[in-house]
């Protein structure tokens, strides 16, 4: 069972109270907000939701060596410069952390770093560094420098070498991305760094940090990095291997109350109340029912989209950061990634920061990004959003249809946002659905 008050400056001193319980069948979470009037009440058929909300916040779990029912550790996925999962740790030195005498340790020839006590062998930070947005010229200079310390001649570009790399004994390529990797590295900034304190010897041999703090960089803007996100966690009190109440894994639930029951199949979504009637619990049932097989109809239809050639723009479309209207014509011999979103809905936003950059990295990239917004909302409410989110990519704004957000909505049988398109070079419809994956498509579709 746990337990959780999260803190937000931005709100006020407790933003929300979270419970949740696993009672050996079934997970049960609570949430309830103080800074905006919501609660709702979720029930799940795996704990995997409940482990990840609360232990995804201790430290020690992010070692990345563990394995939990709430994320199972994958013992061949190996790591990003060793595919086969090789590597080693290594022990490359010994400094204070922290006002802690500590062995510093290192794999993926140092891109992870660790301290680990001396006194006692705790382990007392983890940093995990990541290359800068910036690095592809310094990242092709060390690639040059280090092709030519191990004899490779003409190698100008990093393409060329990893071509030449490839042709190398399986030792020697060891050898050469060893120098390679660690060549890049100055050139990196850490990703997140954690740090473990306070140790706590709750059991005999079991040590616990009481003390457990996170701080998360961001290098989008050039050196130095700052420090983007924080997050602090003391825990008060710990408790192992104690007897456990029958109450604790039981949760009493307030009529009226939001509910969606994952368990079920289809998931059923209705307000609490303790006592149904067959008929009142009949209907939630049916409209479960109703709900899926609309939405399978609604999925289907898409599905049917993909692989016919792309629906056209219509003439009457109004456009946004386009010099002219955009046709499929011009567009022919170019992979592109089309997002529907709109400047009223809330989701849509959590993709307008990447299709930004996407635009912002055009010059890098193999394809294209643009937008397309239903018909209906004021001009200055969407030019808010452009500014906000410094969207500088083509936006046509659809034209109505009746029954659907707009004309290219309905072609595209796009009934919820944000939702993502990609275009092939010949003008046919690849793929729909999230953002991220149809980027990753259209990345397969670029030579």
């Amino acid at each position: 069972r746990i337990v959780h008050r999260r803190s937000d400056a931005s709100a006020q001193p407790a933003s929300d109270d979270l419970t949740a319980l696993w009672d050996g069948a079934r997970a049960f979470v609570h949430e309830k907000y103080f800074s905006h009037d919501q609660e709702h009440y979720s029930i799940q058929r795996s704990p995997t939701g409940v482990g990840r909300l609360f232990l995804g916040d201790l430290g020690w779990l992010r070692a990345g060596n563990h394995s939990f029912w709430w994320d199972p550790h994958d013992p061949d996925r190996g790591y990003r410069f060793d595919r086969e999962g090789a590597q080693k740790w290594a022990v490359v030195g010994r400094q204070a952390y922290h006002g802690i005498d500590c062995w510093v340790l290192e794999r993926e020839y140092g891109w992870i770093k660790w301290y680990i006590g001396v006194e006692r062998p705790l382990l007392h930070g983890m940093i995990d560094y990541v290359s800068r947005d910036d690095s592809d010229a310094s990242d092709t200079a060390v690639a040059v420098q280090v092709a030519a310390k191990f004899g490779g001649s003409g190698i100008t570009t990093r393409k060329a070498f990893y071509a030449w790399k490839e042709t190398l004994p399986k030792e020697r390529a060891a050898e050469v991305e060893a120098a390679y990797v660690r060549g890049m590295l100055p050139n990196a900034y850490p990703l997140a760094e954690h740090t473990l304190l306070e140790y706590k010897e709750v059991a005999p041999g079991w040590w616990f940090p009481m003390l457990q703090s996170y701080d998360l960089y961001d290098a989008d803007h050039g050196a130095p990095a700052i420090i983007s996100g924080s997050r602090k966690l003391k825990a008060i009190e710990v408790k192992v291997n104690g007897p456990l109440a029958d109450e604790l894994f039981q949760m009493e639930m307030t009529e009226g109350v939001e509910v969606s029951d994952w368990s079920h199949e289809p998931p059923l979504h209705y307000k609490y109340k303790k006592q149904f009637t067959d008929a009142e619990w009949k209907e939630i049932v049916d409209k479960a029912n109703r709900n899926d097989q609309l939405s399978k109809k609604r999925k289907a239809a898409r599905e049917a989209v993909v692989g016919k050639p792309a629906p056209a723009f219509s003439a009457k479309c109004e456009w946004i950061n386009s010099v002219e209207p955009l046709t499929l014509e011009k567009l022919k011999g170019k992979v592109v990634v089309i997002d529907f979103f709109a400047d009223w809905c809330g989701p849509c936003r959590n993709d307008l920061p990447a299709m930004a950059q996407m635009f912002k990295d055009r010059e890098k990239l193999p394809f294209m990004v643009m937008a397309i917004h239903p018909p209906g909302s004021e001009r200055k409410s969407i030019d808010k959003v452009i500014r906000e989110f410094e969207l500088g990519y083509p936006i046509c704004i659809d034209v109505p249809a009746e029954g659907s957000w707009g004309e290219l909505f309905a072609a595209y049988k796009v009934d919820a946002i944000p939702h993502a398109v990609v275009i092939d070079k010949e003008g046919k419809v690849a793929g729909q659905g999230q953002l991220g994956e149809m980027v990753v498509k259209a990345r397969e579709l670029s030579p």
